[in-house]
């Protein structure tokens, strides 16, 4: 049985409730709803820990399943300094938790949100190391800041009859340090790379391979893996 050491945080942007997506919500320690997020976990049959947010976009539907089922919820007024996403990953923090799977963001419909996402779990990463994963069942997003090795199982993230479209990319975030590949099908051995540059996108894990590991010296970058239509 797989160890439950995060928390699910399951935002409102477009989620496919994929096999590993509703694997990885079964298997969390603590699953939080932000606002329209409910929604998603109304659909997948999933009921959360916690259901916080202003309120101003989760059906009636899925509100009443909420309430009805007693769940804990914390309104916020819609005017705020922090959007629902940012409240959902402070209040997993604050109960001690450091890694976080953040379910159901993309830039559809709002991609302002997704970015702002984006970028703080890259600043949490720097400041505090709090481990994050932002998925929406074809796209995966993991924020990474020298010095770091992770290794990535695809079936975390996709069927195995996916793996041969997965394309596997590190967007840039300043200079790079002692990048290397293992598992891909173009190699970097321990390369520098500057800020901007394209060369470290549209990667392949190797024929036959499950997992792929990346292991950088210095430097902010986010592996970015996204299925291929």
């Amino acid at each position: 049985m797989a160890e439950k050491n995060y928390v699910s945080i399951v935002l409102g942007g477009k989620l496919s409730l994929t096999d590993p997506v509703l694997k990885g919500l079964k298997e969390s320690a603590l699953i939080l709803a932000a606002d329209r997020g409910l929604d998603h976990l109304y659909q997948a049959g999933f009921m959360p820990d916690l259901l916080l947010g202003d309120f101003d976009s989760v059906s009636d539907e899925a509100m009443h399943w909420a309430k009805e089922a007693g769940v804990i919820i914390e309104t916020y007024p819609v005017r705020k300094n922090k959007t629902d996403g940012e409240l959902a990953i402070d209040r997993a923090l604050a109960d001690g938790y450091n890694r976080l799977k953040i379910w159901g963001t993309s830039g559809d419909p709002r991609p302002d949100h997704f970015l702002s996402i984006l970028l703080y779990c890259l600043w949490m990463r720097e400041k505090f190391g709090i481990e994050t994963s932002i998925c929406d069942g074809k796209n995966v997003h993991i924020p990474l800041v020298g010095p770091a090795e992770v290794r990535v199982e695809l079936a975390d993230y996709f069927t195995p009859d996916l793996f041969d479209r997965v394309k596997i990319s590190l967007p840039t975030f300043s200079d790079l340090q002692g990048l290397s590949y293992e598992g891909l099908d173009y190699p970097v051995e321990n390369q520098d790379f500057l800020w901007g540059q394209t060369l470290l996108i549209s990667n392949n894990i190797k024929p036959g391979l499950r997992a792929f590991s990346v292991k950088l010296e210095g430097g902010r970058a986010f592996l970015s893996l996204c299925l291929e239509d």
